[in-house]
């Protein structure tokens, strides 16, 4: 009677678990409703939708399962300054029309402009004096000659004032503020960012507000600023699911009751 009795309700807790619907969640009136491709405008910065679609996730480093799950990448560009100190001296060179240079100021005061000199090669020997001045040796008619490496007209030079641009690290860069030892150099750059959003993931990223992500199929997905009816419509089928598991695991235990009960009644009995 007892083992009937599991039985029935490891059978009907199963059943009742199978046919229960999980309620889907719907967001009425989404502010965007946007595919992989799609551009929209909010306060003036233009967002794309770099994609949609299914993506695997990785289990993580606490050896947690991967999945597939849906996700969108959104993209936008934003304008960033850079900026950069040259400073003086052969130990400070730096990249330049495809070789390398030193950055030159004239010792003087209230200086405006530099010069960027192509730095010796090789096979150019280069020393200080005891003046502590930067000499070259020039072979003429036979002859070492000593020339101030300021003198030295085989290196190439490009002369630069306050306000220029110059090209700098792939950066159009304008010349600000010259010294003696520094010259400051200043660029705006445009740099893209982006978020990726999941089901229910919420970003303040785009725009002054917040937007929850759904997926209605999977190459759209909608952005709603309407987050608590959301989170609502989402706790309402975290709570199914919780019902169901529950249900699945009263069917299991009296299952397994039930038939421990069957194999009791087989057991031999003691005479």
């Amino acid at each position: 009677m007892y083992t009937a009795l599991f039985l029935v309700i490891a059978v009907g807790a199963f059943a009742f678990a199978g046919a229960a619907q999980e309620p889907a969640i719907t967001v009425d009136d989404p502010e965007y409703n946007l595919a992989e491709g799609d551009e929209f405008e909010i306060n003036g910065t233009t967002y794309s939708v770099a994609s949609v679609g299914m993506t695997e996730s990785s289990g993580g480093g606490h050896g947690g399962g991967g999945g597939a799950h849906m996700e969108a990448t959104i993209e936008w560009n934003v304008t960033e300054q850079g900026s950069a100190e040259l400073v003086t001296g052969p130990d400070n060179a730096i990249e330049y029309s495809g070789g390398e240079y030193e950055v030159v100021v004239e010792n003087a005061t209230n200086v405006s402009s530099f010069t960027l000199r192509q730095m010796p090669g090789d096979n150019v020997t280069v020393y200080t004096n005891a003046d502590g001045d930067r000499v070259v040796e020039v072979q003429q008619n036979g002859e070492t000659q000593i020339v101030p490496i300021e003198e030295y007209e085989e290196l190439q030079r490009f002369n630069f004032s306050e306000g220029d641009a110059l090209q700098y690290d792939g950066q159009n860069a304008t010349v600000g503020n010259v010294s003696n030892g520094t010259v400051q150099l200043s660029w705006t750059q445009e740099v893209t960012e982006d978020v990726a959003l999941s089901e229910g993931g919420t970003t303040d990223q785009l725009g002054d507000q917040t937007f929850v992500a759904h997926f209605p199929s999977e190459s759209s997905v909608v952005l709603s600023t309407n987050v608590d009816a959301y989170t609502e419509q989402a706790d309402q089928q975290s709570f199914f699911h919780d019902r169901t598991d529950g249900l699945l695991m009263i069917s299991f235990l009296s299952g397994a009751t039930g038939f421990i009960l069957l194999g009791m009644a087989y057991l031999p009995r003691r005479e």
